[in-house]
């Protein structure tokens, strides 16, 4: 009767000692799991001239990927490229200038002076504008991402492990007498890590030098490392706090989907 005994003297239902420690072994053998994800993101946008059918027309050069505190940002490219691939995939109609590309028609010291220079005067001007003067024969508008980290925050709790509580569950349907005990319980760690992240989008007209549209994202991306409390590697896991490349996909449609 699938561990189910019965007492014909009694004519009962006698439940037999329960055994948790093959659910140990399931936990085992996945012993850490990982999971990172963006919790939540939200967008504020305006937008002064922008139209869509000039989008489309003169398309958009990535012109800088720049951290807080001046530079370019250490992951600009792969960062620029996730924009960029969500741009194709939303609006296959932009033609889109990657950052690589933009890099190369400056020297490489020159860009990296233009993006001091852009961060000490806290915007981009006409003057450094100027600068991107020799895509305006393939693009008429440019972008600049400016990635804003702060608010890094870690935790943790712990709960019983989901066939316990299934395990009580089932058998308190079928028994009415059935108490479930806590000394053989198996319990479950979870660690995590938050980042609350900003990220800047601009995009200006490169003829006029004006800007003409911007975005700002905000977005909690958190990781969660999760693993059977008796283990002994629950007291050396970590989860670390998610970069914003690894919440970007998520940030780049939501600020996408508000483009004309």
């Amino acid at each position: 009767m699938n561990g189910l005994t019965q007492n014909g003297a009694r004519g009962a239902l006698e439940w037999p000692q329960r055994k948790r420690r093959g659910g140990v072994a399931l936990m085992c053998a996945w012993a850490v799991m990982l999971a990172v994800g963006c919790a939540s993101t939200q967008v504020e946008h305006r937008n002064l001239s922008l139209h869509r059918r000039a989008l489309a027309e003169n398309g958009l050069a990535i012109l800088a990927v720049t951290a807080l505190g001046g530079g370019d940002y250490a992951a600009a490219e792969a960062v620029a490229a996730g924009f960029q691939k969500e741009l194709a995939r939303l609006r296959p109609a932009v033609r889109v200038l990657s950052l690589d590309t933009v890099r190369k028609t400056l020297d490489a010291n020159v860009y990296e002076a233009l993006l001091k220079r852009a961060d000490e005067d806290r915007s981009w001007t006409p003057e450094h504008l100027a600068s991107f003067d020799a895509l305006t024969d393939r693009v008429g508008f440019g972008m600049t991402i400016e990635i804003r980290e702060a608010d890094e925050r870690h935790w943790q709790h712990e709960h019983r492990a989901i066939s316990d509580w299934l395990f009580d569950l089932i058998l308190g349907m079928l028994d009415r007498n059935y108490q479930p005990s806590d000394s053989d319980a198996e319990y479950i760690t979870v660690k995590g890590a938050s980042r609350r992240v900003g990220i800047l989008f601009a995009i200006y007209d490169l003829r006029s030098k004006e800007p003409i549209w911007g975005a700002f994202a905000r977005a909690k991306l958190r990781a969660t490392v999760s693993l059977p409390s008796a283990s002994v590697e629950v007291k050396d896991a970590n989860a670390a706090a998610p970069s914003p490349v690894e919440g970007f996909g998520r940030i780049a449609v939501s600020v996408i989907k508000r483009l004309p």
